[in-house]
This record gives structure tokens, sequence and C-alpha cells, in this order.
């Protein structure tokens, strides 16, 4: 879940947003987030500024648990497609994609351009919310060492849960 990305360009291009990963257990349950970062870059005929809520539903968890030593790029390392829209599917060219985006703009932009887009974990974001150093992205979704639960995330794991009805 990635609010507020927000992309500009006139010729050369860049975005960049800051949100959260989680990750269901075995258990069909929510994992503690893992703040992280997306930027990108692009190049061509483009103008204007937005800002873009995006949350990216990964398809198969092992998609994010091979990419949390490093970070990964989309359209790269992993496939993307748009999710469901109007209540039909857009059909991705890739056949089997690892990611589905939902997005919702504000703004003008408007362009054709060569672009990609990296993610990568925040360490820093994962300091402050948790208050311990060095955590690695498994640990947080292993809530291995146990990490507090601050009342904020209450109201996204109701949040995720009206959403999945």
């Amino acid at each position: 879940i990635i609010p507020n990305v927000v992309q500009a360009g006139f010729i050369f291009g860049g975005r960049r947003g800051a949100g959260i990963l989680l990750v269901r257990n075995e258990n069909n349950e929510w994992s503690k987030p893992a703040f992280i970062t997306l930027t990108g870059g692009s190049f061509g005929l483009q103008i204007g500024a937005q800002s873009t809520d995006v949350v990216l539903a990964f398809m198969d968890k092992s998609v994010v648990m091979r990419s949390l030593a490093q970070s990964f790029r989309l359209g790269g390392n992993v496939s993307v497609a748009a999710g469901p829209v109007g209540g039909e599917v857009v059909s991705p060219t890739d056949p089997s994609p690892q990611v589905f985006s939902y997005t919702r703009s504000a703004g003008l932009f408007a362009g054709v351009a060569l672009e990609g887009a990296n993610i990568s974990f925040d360490r820093s974001a994962n300091t402050r919310f948790y208050g311990r150093r060095n955590l690695t992205p498994t640990q947080i979704f292993a809530n291995s060492p146990p990490l507090p639960a601050p009342p904020v995330l209450n109201g996204l794991y109701n949040a995720l849960a009206r959403a999945a009805r």
C-alpha cells in the first residue's frame, strides 16, 4: 500500500512514494507492516504532475520472500498487470503476472516514456516505528522477535478485513 506516489516530468521524469508491505501467514492473518519506498525515473515525451495511490497485490508470497534482502524492480524482476477495473479483469501482457496493481490518480500527466520503478525496504522508517535497529523484513513478517502493535495497526487490520469481504 503506497499512498501519494508523486510523479512529475518534462522530458525527464521521476516518481517517489512511501508505504507499507504486509504478507499473510499460514493462518490467513496479516503480518506487521514493513515500511517501503517506491522510486522511479522515466525519459520520453511527457509533461505534467500527478499523485497516485497504489496498492500492489503479490500473487505469490515467495516472490516477496525471495526479494526481502534486496530491492526489486517492478516490470523487471517482478511482472505487473493492472488489477480488476470496473468489474472486468484487464488482460495482462504476461500470462502469469506476479503482481496486480490497483491505482487511483489525481493531477494531469501525459506522455509516452520509457520508465521503471524500484521498491526497497526503508530500514530507518522501520526503526522509528518499531523502536528497534537492524530489523529485517523477514523478522517483521514473522514477528520475531515479538514487535509492538501500536493501536494504529488495529484500524489497518480492520480496513483489510472489510476489503476482503
